[in-house]
């Protein structure tokens, strides 16, 4: 019975049998990851995925950075506000006019002061 089937195949069959045995190998190869190719995509699948984890890990730690650094930002711009408050030049402007006033304000109290003497001295 073998023999009957051997003697009615033909050249074409026999590659067209050997065609289709070796998809269905390749397939079942693929499926299992039994294959280069598929056990490679695997890989770098896998590599993929925890390059993204990484990723979003960084971008949460630059985040959290970026929020601080401004943070930081907004309190040396209040401290830079102070010291300008507090700058020497201005405190010396101060001073200035300070004593540019003082005479007036000696003349005035030195007037009042003789009037009070006046005042209190019998006549």
């Amino acid at each position: 019975m073998v023999a009957a089937l051997v003697q009615n195949i033909s050249l074409t069959d026999v590659l067209l049998l050997c065609g289709i045995i070796g998809i269905v190998i390749d397939r079942i190869a693929d499926t299992r990851g039994w294959s280069r190719s598929s056990k490679r995509l695997r890989e770098e699948n896998t590599d993929l995925l925890r390059i993204r984890e990484e990723d979003k890990q960084t971008i949460i730690r630059h985040e959290h950075q970026i929020v601080k650094s401004q943070t930081e930002i907004i309190s040396l711009k209040a401290q830079i506000d102070i010291l300008k408050e507090r700058d020497q030049l201005a405190v010396l402007e101060a001073l200035k006019d300070h004593e540019t006033h003082a005479e007036s304000r000696a003349i005035t109290t030195q007037e009042i002061l003789i009037e009070i003497r006046d005042v209190l001295t019998p006549s």
